[in-house]
C-alpha cells in the first residue's frame, strides 16, 4: 500500500471506535453474530439468554400433559362422588 491509500484508510476510519468496527471475519459471517458487541450491547445479549422462549416455557407437549392431568383429576373426583 502506498501513502495515498494509507491516508484514505485513515480518513475513512478516523472517528470510529475500533471495538465497534467489525473485523473481516465478522463481515464474512464466519463467526456467530449473537455475541458481537457491535451488533447488540452486552445487556441485550444477557437479557435475550435469560428470557425463556415460547418453546421452552409452554410447549404443546407440556400443555397436553397438564390437560390430561386435569381431566384425570376431574374423572377421579366424579368417580369418588358417585361411589361414596
Amino acid at each position: 500500500m502506498d501513502d495515498t491509500e494509507d491516508n484514505e484508510v485513515e480518513k475513512h476510519n478516523m472517528g470510529r471506535d475500533k471495538r465497534s468496527f467489525p473485523s473481516r471475519l465478522d463481515i464474512h459471517g464466519t463467526r456467530s453474530k449473537r455475541n458481537h458487541s457491535w451488533l447488540t450491547s452486552e445487556t441485550e445479549v444477557k437479557e435475550e439468554r435469560q428470557k425463556p422462549t415460547q418453546n421452552e416455557d409452554m410447549n404443546p407437549k407440556t400443555i397436553q400433559i397438564l390437560f390430561c392431568l386435569f381431566i384425570m383429576i376431574i374423572g377421579g373426583t366424579l368417580l369418588l362422588a358417585i361411589y361414596v
